[in-house]
């Protein structure tokens, strides 16, 4: 029996309690019974750092929210420390291992923020950025929508702006200070949510949430540049009704890139090709409505999706040489589910 653990990051606003787990048997291809880990309101991220350290966003009161640390101890999640987010909960963390900072995304207060971490859990603000500019055209663009903070390969910090249809990239100190070194414009109404990189950090793969398309993009690690090579759709062009893209992710392999809808509820696989873009080879309907993530499997041969509106999980196999997805278990009971976390 192989079995490999998740956490799962939840909205709160009606039955959930906070952070769950679930156990994968890859023997069996099973998904266990979710459990509730840690109560706490709207956990919408979490990132864990190579120590066992645990950070996840935590809402306080209707303005105020926090990022919180936690440290398993034995059976159960230790509290460590809080530092403040002010406004509505932050939409994204990532860690920089090297220089030992957090960085938080937060969508509407239209800042990304860099934290100092002690290396208990403890953390000190180090600078922030807050976005101003013209925003797009969509009702969702009244102003900046920082969505997404993470490193580049090459250790910049890279943000999307769902509001700005922007990619911004800024170089990063060792005490966490920002200075912007480029931006990325897409056209208006793109709604840049989440990216990640190829295996290679050559090409970048972006997913603009309202406009539910994928854009591959060439990265310059000696400027900064990012240049657009392909833009492709995540739905059929006969899709009329409500979608919005979501979650990105690329196979350990670097060969096939995922993306799920929330509205069309399909997890949708790209194969890349030779030179960085991309070819679509399948939708797979994910059994359940509106799913906001999913998580391939460490051992990659499997992909849990969290289906928000239906509060469940599902649960494809995934075949490694062809990157393509078959339905194997759904209707998974977890409450609101939003984030599919490997946990270890």
């Amino acid at each position: 029996m192989m079995l490999e653990h998740y956490l799962i990051g939840t909205y709160t606003h009606h039955n959930s309690q906070g952070i769950y787990s679930v156990t994968l048997d890859t023997s069996a291809g099973r998904l266990s019974p979710t459990r509730l880990e840690i109560p706490i309101q709207k956990p919408i991220f979490m990132t864990f750092a190579n120590n066992g350290i645990l950070y996840t966003i935590e809402k306080l009161d209707q303005d105020h929210a926090a990022i919180t640390s936690f440290k398993e101890e034995g059976s159960h999640f230790t509290r460590l420390s809080s530092v403040s987010a002010p406004g509505t909960t932050t939409a994204y963390l990532a860690i920089d291992e090297e220089r030992q900072l957090l960085f938080s995304a937060n969508y509407h207060m239209s800042t990304v923020t860099t934290y100092r971490l002690d290396g208990q859990g403890g953390m000190q603000k180090a600078d922030q950025v807050l976005k101003v500019g013209a925003t797009g055209p969509r009702p969702q663009q009244e102003l900046p929508h920082v969505h997404f903070a993470n490193l580049t390969p090459d250790r910049r910090l890279v943000i999307c702006d769902l509001g700005m249809d922007q990619v911004n990239i800024y170089n990063l100190t060792d005490q966490g200070q920002l200075k912007l070194v480029t931006t990325h414009q897409d056209q208006p109404g793109f709604g840049d949510r989440h990216l990640t990189f190829g295996r290679d950090g050559r090409f970048m793969y972006l997913v603009g949430e309202l406009s539910s398309k994928l854009e591959v993009l060439a990265y310059d690690q000696e400027n900064g540049e990012l240049s657009s090579i392909q833009t492709v759709s995540t739905i059929p062009a006969d899709w009329t009704a409500h979608n919005g893209a979501a979650a990105i992710h690329v196979c350990h392999s670097g060969r096939f890139v995922y993306v799920s809808n929330r509205g069309e509820n399909t997890i949708a696989v790209f194969e890349v090709q030779p030179d960085g873009r991309v070819k679509h080879i399948q939708s797979v309907a994910t059994a359940g409505d509106f799913p906001r993530d999913f998580s391939l499997s460490h051992d990659q041969k499997f992909m849990i999706v969290a289906n928000q509106n239906t509060n469940d999980l599902t649960l494809m196999r995934r075949d490694p040489a062809t990157g393509h997805l078959a339905t194997n278990q759904t209707g998974v009971p977890c409450p609101e589910p939003v984030q599919v976390l490997y946990w270890k």
